[in-house]
């Protein structure tokens, strides 16, 4: 529902220029539980559940934030809200940083015809101050 009132509201505001939705792609998921499952780490069901995946060819832009890793993980350590997640933060670092190194996006809303964001989101993009 989120989505569709976002998609709604960029119909009424002009300085907008795309919206992206963040994706896991299926490859991704696919090469990470190989590995995962190769070095005896428990899996929790959010990334063994195939259905919320989507296809890699969905993906329209990728950003590398493999030395951020470090500090996402700290992240998921230390906020309460991700408590659940806390076997996330066990996983070697090398599998995590398989899984959150590199960010994966869909782009969903486009105002004008857009090309080089396929390694920057905000590429084109102006901001009005």
């Amino acid at each position: 529902m989120a989505n569709v009132v976002t998609r709604a509201a960029l119909g009424f505001a002009t300085s907008p220029k795309r919206l992206y939705y963040p994706v896991a792609p299926k490859g991704v998921l696919e090469t990470f539980v190989t590995g995962a499952k190769a070095k005896g780490v428990f899996l929790p069901a959010w990334i063994l559940d195939a259905g919320h995946t989507v296809s890699d060819d969905i993906v329209s832009t990728t950003m590398d934030v493999r030395s951020f890793a470090k500090r996402k993980r700290q992240a998921i350590a230390t906020h309460a809200s991700q408590v659940d997640n806390a076997d996330l933060v066990t996983m070697n670092e090398e599998l995590f940083t398989l899984l959150f190194g590199i960010e994966y996006y869909q782009r969903a809303w486009s105002r004008d015809v857009t090309s080089g964001d396929e390694t920057d989101l905000l590429e084109d993009c102006k901001w009005n101050s």
